[in-house]
């Protein structure tokens, strides 16, 4: 049998994700204004186009078009945390706020009791302007999470993670003993150079993730057995286990040609010879707990 012909008239629904809002659909949202429901909207839009939309990419972009608290929303949070007295710093660039660093009294209260520790995570953008929210945070004596400051800005560079670093001690001027850190690479090279004294540790958890993050393909080629071994990796205490189970993955990996996955295992073992970023560190939340008690 053989084709001529191509029909290209679409008889079905466009072959579009939830997550996808056409050039089109967007310019429809402009008709509406800000009191405007969005659940309304995305019945509208759906009939219209003849696809599912999911509510909360359609939120997002209606939020773009028509801002909650308008194009000033840095500036308007601002003047709430000065009417709620909250300490806070900024940086500004071309009269707009890039980098916004805060820390309630309580916060405070939270590092004077419970400081020795530190996590800090900066893996966070749930807002609705996509924007990496860095989290400063401890355990208290009960085993409970608590903050210590929080800052929402552009990026997550070097020169960034340096400015909210010195934010934060100019506030709270004893150090922590232990820092820990994900696996931003930005973040680790600053503790190392700006706060020598300050013993940094990955986060377990965070290894793992990505771990499963850079190599989850191998479940689906038949290789699962590989990914479970490069899993446990993060859990190998012995130093000479470590480095003979990563040394014969790593050999599998190349020969596989996994390039990219040898290349992130190599870049882990990097920053773990380079000092106290081991990669095979063992510290359990029950370890951390132990240690603030």
């Amino acid at each position: 049998m053989a084709f001529d012909k191509c029909n290209e008239v679409h008889n079905h629904a466009l072959g579009l994700s939830e997550n996808q809002l056409t050039n089109n659909m967007i310019e429809d949202l402009k008709s509406y204004n800000k009191k405007s429901k969005v659940i309304d909207i995305k019945e509208n839009l759906e009939k219209k186009y003849n696809i599912s939309i999911d509510y909360h990419t359609l939120y997002y972009e209606f939020r773009k078009v028509f801002p909650r608290l308008g194009q000033d929303d840095a500036d308007n949070m601002v003047k709430i945390l000065e009417e709620k007295n909250i300490h806070y710093r900024t940086e500004k660039k071309d009269n707009k706020i890039e980098r916004l660093f805060f820390s309630t009294p309580r916060m405070i209260r939270n590092y004077e009791l419970y400081g020795d520790i530190v996590l800090i995570d900066s893996t966070y953008r749930v807002n609705q302007y996509n924007l990496p929210l860095i989290v400063y945070s401890g355990i208290d004596s009960y085993g409970r999470n608590i903050l210590f400051a929080l800052a929402i800005v552009n990026d997550e560079t070097g020169t960034t993670h340096k400015w909210c670093m010195e934010k934060f001690f100019e506030l709270h001027i004893k150090h922590p003993n232990i820092v820990m850190t994900d696996q931003d690479l930005a973040l680790v090279a600053v503790l190392d150079k700006e706060y020598p004294n300050i013993t940094n540790f990955l986060c377990q958890w965070h290894i793992k993730m990505n771990l499963k993050k850079h190599c989850s393909y191998l479940q689906n080629m038949n290789l699962k057995e590989l990914y479970n071994r490069i899993l446990v990796l993060p859990f190998i205490e012995k130093e000479f286990q470590f480095e003979s189970e990563y040394n014969d993955i790593v050999k599998t990996l190349q020969f596989k040609k996994f390039t990219k996955s040898s290349e992130y295992l190599a870049n882990l073992y990097i920053k773990k010879k380079n000092g106290p970023l081991a990669l095979h560190l063992i510290f359990s939340q029950r370890e951390f707990i132990r240690l603030v008690v």
